[in-house]
């Protein structure tokens, strides 16, 4: 994962209005940033089999919110970002949703995020 990405999610964390403007919807401003870094990136750098943000990400949100009572709710055409406003019901609820996951799945992944 690129550096500055992760370092950027975790300041966003803290002070979203600082890197998302005021907005009462943070959680599609913070996707749409991570894309457009992750884009971005590729681009400046000409190749665009660059990760700069986790593919396994999607997975493991699939995984783990299809752990909650009801079964499997969420298949291999659906992307973390859909699914975690879905799954929120609200843009604050989603923006806590996605720190919590991620920060678990920082967890799960150790060697993709060194100290």
């Amino acid at each position: 994962m690129n550096k500055r990405l992760l370092g950027i999610i975790q300041l966003t964390k803290s002070n979203p209005t600082a890197y998302l403007g005021r907005t009462g919807s943070y959680y599609s401003g913070l996707a749409g940033f991570i894309v457009g870094f992750a884009q971005g990136a590729k681009d400046a750098l000409g190749d665009s089999e660059t990760r700069t943000f986790p593919t396994e990400f999607n997975d493991f949100v699939k995984y783990v919110l299809n752990q909650s009572p009801g079964g499997i709710k969420y298949g291999p055409s659906d992307h973390w970002i859909d699914i975690i406003i879905t799954e929120a019901g609200t843009q604050e609820k989603a923006f806590d949703l996605f720190f919590e996951l991620f920060e678990s799945f920082k967890q799960s992944s150790p060697t993709e995020f060194p100290p």
